[in-house]
């Protein structure tokens, strides 16, 4: 059985450094208890230039919403790559549908 490094967690560090804008897709989608998890997952996982940033897009097409998790990692190439897996495995294995479908992963190699 793995381990998750991801739950719901009380909100405060990084669910207060949110946009207005970025709060209330989070709470009108159910996502707001799992923001400090989702920027937790992502500095578990990853060697950060910075604390991850948070902003929602909209695809135009389709008009699908979703909340951006934009992040710089440092490394090669090869230890982002093996990051990025070990992320993905334990996103899947740890977060809802609900997260999984409205959170995506911009991530930028410094």
């Amino acid at each position: 059985m793995t381990r998750s490094l991801i739950s719901p967690v009380a909100h405060a560090t990084n669910s207060a450094s949110l946009s207005a804008v970025a709060r209330a897709f989070c709470e009108n989608h159910g996502l707001l208890p799992f923001v400090d998890s989702i920027a937790g997952a992502v500095h578990v996982s990853f060697d950060l230039a910075e604390p991850p940033a948070f902003s929602t897009a909209c695809d135009p097409e389709s008009g699908e919403e979703w909340l951006e998790v934009s992040a710089t990692a440092r490394g090669s190439v090869r230890e982002i790559r093996d990051a990025y897996h070990g992320f993905t495995s334990r996103w899947l294995a740890s977060m809802p549908a609900v997260v999984q479908d409205r959170v995506r992963l911009i991530l930028l190699a410094e």
